[in-house]
Parts: structure tokens; C-alpha cells; sequence
């Protein structure tokens, strides 16, 4: 087990410096000036990467799911974050989600991590699932023919000094990989590898790239498209022109609308004799 010490423990958190951020072996440049540290957070699902930086790992890291059925079984580098005394490695079974999405959904939130002005704390304004259609996604779309992709649970933290701007937080990805050690008397943080099933696996004699579903789980993907209009009408007193100005200081109001969709999924089964079912596994991957 390798320690490291807590960097700034007068403002309360489990942070330490960051002396480098690697993907595959490629040193970024968010952390060359010296200035980052990374909070251990056990309450964060995700790995969380300075804004912008965040947007060139999440590049290199998104990838085509084509028969994929599970994304932490794709081929892709691993994530190194090197700290005092102690390098931190991530492999795509820790920091991918499991099941691929729809290319133009979004199930991350738009801001990540920030801090919330007046505004926001008055309004309690919730980031969540957003989702973007692309252009004739209203059409009906063949079976097999919607792209979707294999994307990692990173998200971006933008905190204004004294904690950021250099940021990152180490969640679940990195907890889920290492035991660790929160030491009062350094203070310090100790990091070693679990001795868990995943982590004694040989990544080198991984053969399987599909995978499968979780068990007992079906996995539905619905997607549906919702007009709103504000019902504003300008009076007398208020131009026209004005009202449907996109910059005008007036125009800065959130509206907030909610829908409820029932969908109903039959679901019928069909049994195949088994040596029609190697065939058809055959023609599938040939």
C-alpha cells in the first residue's frame, strides 16, 4: 500500500496533488502547471475531470458499440493519475458504463460539477438526463440501424478557487479498484489494489469484446419528442421585436414542464430447437 499526504486538510476535504493526468501512456495537459488535486469522494459515481479537459478524455474514451452488449469489455487505454507516492491505473472495466447508448443521448449533466450561485440555489436547479435529438429522428428508424456508443463515466468539475480551478474527484471508479485508507495522524491517504474477482483478472487473456446483459434484466430504449410553447403575448407597451429578441435581459427565464409517458411492452417468447440456434450464432458472427 502506497500513502499519500492531504494536501490543504485546513479546508476540510480528503484532497491530494495531482502530478499528472495519462490516457494510454499520453501525459494531458491539464495538471503540467502543477496546480491540480483530486478529492476522494465516496458519494460520486463518477471520475471527475477538470472543464474543459474532461471533453479531449472523453473522446478518446468514446467508442462504436456495434454488437457491444457490454462496454466495460471494450479495448481501450487505461487512465493513469499519478500522485505523490501513489499511481492510481483504470481500465475499462472500472471507468466505462456497462450498457451502450443511443449516439444522441446524453445521460450525463451538462455542467458537472459547480459551484451554485444565489440564483440557482433559489430556483434549486437540477441538471439531469438531457437528451438531443438529431435531425429526422422522428422518422421510423429500422431495426439495427440506430449508431449507438460505449462512453465512460467522466464528468467535468468547474470550482472557482480556492478548491479548483484544477479540480478532479475521485469517485466510485477509482474506489471501486483500490482499497483505501483515510489516515487522521498523517493526514494521509493509503491506496492499494482490492483483492477483488475483477481485479484478478488477466486482461491479457480477455477473448470476449460482446458480453451479455445483466441477468434477468430486459433493457428497453424509448425515445419521444415533445413541442412546448411559452404562451407569451406581448402587450401595447412591450415591441414586439423585443419579445422575440434571443439576447434581451428579459428573455433569461426558466420554464419548467413535465410530461408522463405509459408505454406498454409485450413480450413473447419463442423457443428454437438448439440446432437452429448454432446456426444462427454462426451466420451472426461469421
Amino acid at each position: 500500500m502506497g500513502f499519500s499526504p492531504v494536501v490543504l486538510p485546513e479546508m476540510g476535504y480528503w484532497q491530494v496533488a495531482i502530478k499528472a493526468l495519462r490516457v494510454g501512456g499520453v501525459e494531458m495537459d491539464v495538471c503540467k502547471d502543477g496546480t491540480c488535486r483530486g478529492v476522494m469522494d465516496t458519494g460520486t459515481s463518477h471520475l471527475g475531470i477538470p472543464g474543459p479537459y474532461d471533453q479531449e478524455v472523453v473522446k478518446m474514451l468514446t467508442t462504436p458499440a456495434g454488437d457491444m452488449l457490454d462496454c466495460r469489455l471494450a479495448d481501450l487505454p487505461e487512465i493513469e493519475i499519478e500522485l505523490e507516492g501513489i499511481n492510481i491505473t483504470l481500465y475499462p472495466e472500472t471507468y466505462m458504463r456497462r450498457l451502450p447508448l443511443r449516439e444522441d443521448v446524453n445521460v450525463d449533466s451538462a455542467k458537472g460539477v459547480v459551484m451554485p450561485d444565489a440564483k440557482e440555489l433559489e430556483r434549486s436547479e437540477l441538471s439531469t438526463t438531457t437528451t438531443t435529438p438529431v435531425p429526422g429522428s422522428d422518422q421510423p428508424e429500422a431495426a439495427g440501424t440506430v449508431p449507438r456508443v460505449c462512453r465512460p463515466r467522466l464528468m467535468p468539475v468547474n470550482m472557482p478557487a480556492p478548491l479548483g480551478p484544477k479540480l478532479f474527484i475521485l469517485g466510485e471508479p477509482v474506489l471501486h479498484r483500490y482499497y483505501t485508507v483515510f489516515d487522521w495522524a498523517g493526514p494521509s491517504i493509503g491506496l492499494a489494489v482490492s483483492n477483488t474477482k475483477h481485479n484478478l483478472v488477466d486482461r491479457s487473456q480477455q477473448t470476449d469484446r460482446i458480453g451479455e446483459l445483466p441477468k434477468d434484466v430486459d433493457v428497453y430504449l424509448m425515445q419521444t419528442n415533445v413541442d412546448t410553447s411559452a404562451g407569451h403575448t406581448p402587450t401595447k407597451l412591450e415591441p414586439i421585436a423585443e419579445t422575440l429578441n434571443p439576447d434581451s435581459e428579459d428573455d433569461d427565464v426558466d420554464e419548467f414542464a413535465t410530461m408522463q409517458v405509459a408505454a406498454t411492452v409485450v413480450k413473447k417468447e419463442m423457443k428454437v430447437l438448439p440446432h437452429l440456434f448454432d446456426a444462427r450464432l454462426q451466420q451472426r458472427f461469421r
